[in-house]
């Protein structure tokens, strides 16, 4: 039975291929990053770790400390049971928020698209602003960004 080294090192492996053949411009800078390294040109700052616990954390070698400090299963098991519907919670707005005077609005509904920067989008945003209040909640979630993502273990 293969050890938690040898799984983790051939996902790794795994993930190089994967790059290598459909995503060649992060597989070169992963190359050069390792090549980097493997020659001196470049100092390793962190180090994954397989704690007795039975998961990883990360180590930041100058320091010793570990970057999560805990069980990181748990840790995404919390943050993902965090998620919920509402709008004010674990989300941010990819469109700045305005508030259109009336007279933009009219006229925006008459200009060419392409004379203001924010004419084509106005009444796209002036519509869903009244039809769905702040605080409402969500019924869905169509995409999910994680920052910092637990390892990958969410």
């Amino acid at each position: 039975m293969p050890s938690i080294e040898d799984k983790a090192l051939q996902t790794y492996q795994n993930n190089l291929t994967y790059l290598q053949a459909k995503q060649a411009r992060v597989y070169d800078k992963l190359a050069s990053f390792d090549s980097a390294v493997a020659n001196g040109h470049f100092q390793e700052r962190y180090d994954l770790e397989y704690k007795d616990g039975g998961y990883f954390d990360v180590k930041e070698i100058s320091t010793n400390n570990y970057l999560y400090g805990c069980d990181t299963n748990e840790y995404a098991r919390e943050i993902t049971n965090s998620i919920d519907y509402k709008k004010e919670d674990n989300i941010f707005i990819v469109t700045p928020r305005y508030n259109f005077s009336k007279e933009f609005l009219k006229k925006a509904k008459d200009d060419p698209i392409d004379a203001n920067n924010l004419s084509a989008i106005a009444p796209i945003i002036d519509l869903l602003d009244k039809k769905i209040p702040e605080n409402s909640t969500m019924k869905k979630h169509e995409k999910f960004i994680f920052f910092g993502v637990g390892l990958g273990t969410h």
